[in-house]
């Protein structure tokens, strides 16, 4: 349908206008010359006076918002068919909604964390003497981070050496000789006593062969039995004796064992490889038991911690796919969820959960942010659109939808975006049809 209606004249170049409106799939405005216009030439604009241009844009936008007047005449049939004759026709390149493999992921904050912290502490008092390592410095295990003053542990394991040497020579021992070889009845102290409890049997069996001829008399006979069991006594305070100096053996090998054990803690060791954080003290520092000298980090590999919600707690699990990524670091960090807390936290109602990053060339730091996606599902299936398609004005989505080679534009309610799709969360259905280029659509 075609209604033509003629427009105010013009004062400043007498020009009038024809305003042609068809509408059959999409609105289109024409403007045109009116027939018998004395200047058909292109309308400069006012200097001053711009009221018959508002008019002119009121008339237009008038005729829009209303919407086109249907007539029944054989001539506005005839304009119509004029009108469509002159609209171009376009061609842009169109996509097809379809679903896509788009897995379902839980999105976590958190930190990278050193995988072990350790403030490496004195375990005996003493000065420190030397320090080998500083911040940032990089140690293997077992290597010496700083020493304290030796020579009074060195004289403790002297006297220790001694008292032990002492201990063996009362009953024939070479202090590096193992005491659980050693037979007691064959230490020197006990064979003198089983020597003389020996004799005292001896001497005991001939007074009583005397005592039954009545060659000796009952008093001889009784001095010779009390003789007897005195040297059975002493035989067995020797074996005692014997078994008191094992004993004290022992106690003197473990004084050794600890005075050297002294002398090896005067060296402070890494007890793992890693970094060092900081460095509590210098040379010439007095230091007390339990005294931090250096924190330790080990940073290969490196743990993710991270947070998530308490809604999402439950669909998380160990072993899931973990991807992260660290601002300013170029590479993603693929990982898996190693360990999840047991319980969630009261204070902010999320879950727990740690990952593990390879990082032997030490490239990462611990403490820095770090997001995470927690693969879900990994078979998921959604609507989506290339991230091109999708226009934006005032916080609403639209695409161009093309229906029967006609575009007309269709709000849309989008989701998860990655570096080339958008996911369409409501507004388009399966097997529809967009233009590819938003701004293609527009033109």
């Amino acid at each position: 349908a075609t209604e033509s209606t003629k427009v105010n004249r013009n004062p400043v170049n007498d020009l009038a206008f024809n305003v042609d409106v068809a509408c059959y799939d999409t609105s289109i405005v024409v403007l045109r010359p009116a027939k018998g216009a004395s200047n058909t030439s292109p309308m400069p604009c006012p200097p001053v006076n711009v009221m018959p241009r508002l008019l002119y844009k009121f008339i237009l936008i008038s005729i829009l918002l209303t919407g086109c007047q249907v007539s029944e005449t054989p001539e506005s049939s005839d304009a119509t068919t004029k009108v469509k004759e002159e609209s171009p026709a376009y061609s842009t390149q169109l996509e097809q909604v379809t679903p896509c493999r788009w897995p379902t992921v839980v999105r976590s904050q958190g930190s990278l964390m050193a995988d072990e912290i350790a403030v490496i502490g004195a375990k005996l008092a003493g000065r420190v003497v030397e320090t080998h390592v500083d911040l940032g410095s990089r140690v293997s295990a077992g290597e010496i981070l700083a020493r304290l003053q030796s020579q009074e542990f060195e004289l403790g394991v002297q006297q220790a050496e001694a008292q032990l040497a002492e201990a063996c020579a009362v009953i024939g021992l070479k202090p590096e000789e193992s005491i659980e070889k050693l037979d007691p009845e064959s230490v020197p102290s006990v064979l003198v006593a089983e020597a003389i409890w020996q004799e005292s049997r001896d001497s005991l069996t001939r007074t009583e062969q005397l005592r039954k001829s009545n060659a000796i008399a009952k008093s001889g006979y009784e001095r010779q039995l009390a003789a007897e069991r005195v040297a059975s006594a002493k035989y067995q305070s020797a074996l005692s004796g014997v078994a008191e100096k094992i004993a004290l053996i022992r106690v003197r090998r473990a004084a050794l064992a600890m005075a050297q054990q002294d002398l090896q803690d005067a060296v402070i060791r890494a007890p793992f490889a890693g970094v060092v954080q900081q460095r509590h003290v210098t040379e010439g520092v007095i230091v007390n038991e339990g005294m931090p000298l250096v924190t330790l980090v080990r940073t290969d590999p490196l743990r993710y911690r991270g947070r998530v919600p308490e809604r999402k707690a439950f669909a998380v699990r160990e072993g899931q796919p973990l991807n992260i990524k660290v601002e300013g670091y170029p590479d993603l960090l693929v990982s898996e969820v190693k360990r999840t807390s047991p319980s969630l936290d009261e204070a902010n109602r999320s879950l727990m959960i740690e990952g593990e990053i390879e990082n032997s060339k030490s490239l990462l730091r611990s403490g820095v942010f770090a997001e995470a996606e927690i693969v879900v599902d990994a078979d998921a299936t959604t609507l989506a659109v290339p991230m091109a398609a999708v226009g934006e004005f005032a916080g609403v989505y639209r695409v161009w939808l093309v229906t029967d080679g006609v575009a007309g534009q269709q709000q849309v309610q989008i989701g998860r975006r990655s570096a080339q799709q958008v996911e369409i969360l409501s507004g388009l259905e399966a097997e529809q049809w967009v233009i590819a280029n938003f701004d293609q659509g527009i033109v």
